[in-house]
């Protein structure tokens, strides 16, 4: 059984601070950072979410966020791509800008089918595969450097039931 807290998930949902305006969430990047070098040094998986795609995203806020997850010690991240539901805020700004489709019935917060004003779906699909494939390479080579095991990987071994997950993320990571 394993006891005490083991894992810690970040609501972060960009790495652009205008992102985070727009949003109206008043966090500082900074201190999340520092939070998540915290949990390392006590042997806390950390867990990130992130959103792109909203309506008045660039590339350039986009990449923000990029270079914020690769730049963290995040153990794992959900990249999401916002969706306008029918009856909030967002969907109504999607309808002003002349955004929505009725043929995006299928769009999911993984692969979508709604464009931006700055970028189209299949642009914001790629973003989302390459950010997410770079977090996998950075988070390998973490595993396999001296100082990656070092800073990341030994302080989560400090028991067996921890070793035990450490080795359970680790294959399920593996297989994808």
């Amino acid at each position: 059984m394993t006891r005490g807290m083991y894992r810690v998930g970040f609501p972060i949902e960009s790495g652009s601070m205008d992102m985070l305006r727009y949003m109206r969430k008043p966090i500082r990047l900074d201190k999340v950072k520092a939070l998540i070098e915290d949990c390392n040094e006590l042997g806390i998986y950390c867990f990130g979410c992130f959103m792109i795609g909203f309506p008045h995203e660039t590339k350039e806020q986009i990449q923000e966020t990029y270079n914020f997850i690769l730049q963290t010690g995040l153990d794992y991240v959900k990249v999401s791509i916002t969706q306008p539901l029918a009856g909030s805020e967002l969907y109504c700004e999607y309808q002003k800008l002349g955004l929505l489709k009725t043929t995006a019935s299928s769009s999911t917060y993984f692969h979508t089918q709604y464009d931006t004003a700055y970028l189209r779906a299949d642009e914001l699909n790629e973003m989302r595969r390459n950010i997410l494939k770079a977090f996998s390479r950075k988070r390998l080579k973490r595993l396999f450097s001296y100082s990656g095991i070092k800073r990341y990987v030994l302080p989560k071994l400090s028991s067996p039931e921890n070793l035990r997950y450490f080795l359970k993320v680790s294959w399920l990571a593996l297989k994808g």
